[in-house]
């Protein structure tokens, strides 16, 4: 046997190992990148829930409208900033669709939980109707699960 045949031997005998210890890095890496996604996701979601909490620690008459279902109209006292913290919420909403796949089920499932009963007040109701025009369908369909138009939304929420 050559000189040559045996460092191709050499090669092949190291080379293999070394393609697989390659290829388990590589998927090391990629599941730890993936992790770290998942983190930034869930960390931006958490500064989310933190700017909602804050709007409703400084203005708690929020609540009134987004959890406990009150009426809006054009003379809602400080209508303005109320649409404001609603459509911060529908962002938030919207990033969530958005980032579905990077969110724990548990987590995901309290936010859903939270997303639907927020999208189903006279709040953002009264928001898309004022505001349709800014979405697309696609867009309110993923907020709203199915293609409907915010006079149904404010039915539904008549309703409750």
């Amino acid at each position: 046997m050559g000189l040559l045949a045996i460092a191709q031997s050499l090669v092949s005998i190291i080379g293999i190992p070394v393609a697989l210890g390659s290829l388990l890095l590589l998927a090391r890496q990629t599941r730890s990148l993936e992790k770290s996604i998942r983190s930034q996701v869930y960390q931006g979601l958490t500064e989310n829930a933190f700017r909602i909490d804050e709007i409703l620690l400084e203005y708690p008459q929020f609540r009134d409208y987004l959890y406990d279902g009150k009426e809006v109209g054009d003379d809602t006292p400080d209508l303005a900033r109320l649409m404001m913290a609603v459509e911060l919420i529908i962002d938030v909403f919207e990033n969530l669709n958005v980032q579905r796949d990077n969110i724990p089920r548990p987590v995901l499932a309290s936010w859903d939980n939270y997303k639907n009963h927020v999208l189903n007040t006279p709040a953002v109701a009264y928001y898309l109707n004022t505001h349709s025009d800014w979405y697309s369908q696609a867009v309110k369909e993923s907020l709203l699960g199915r293609p409907r138009t915010p006079e149904v939304v404010k039915v539904r929420a008549a309703k409750r």
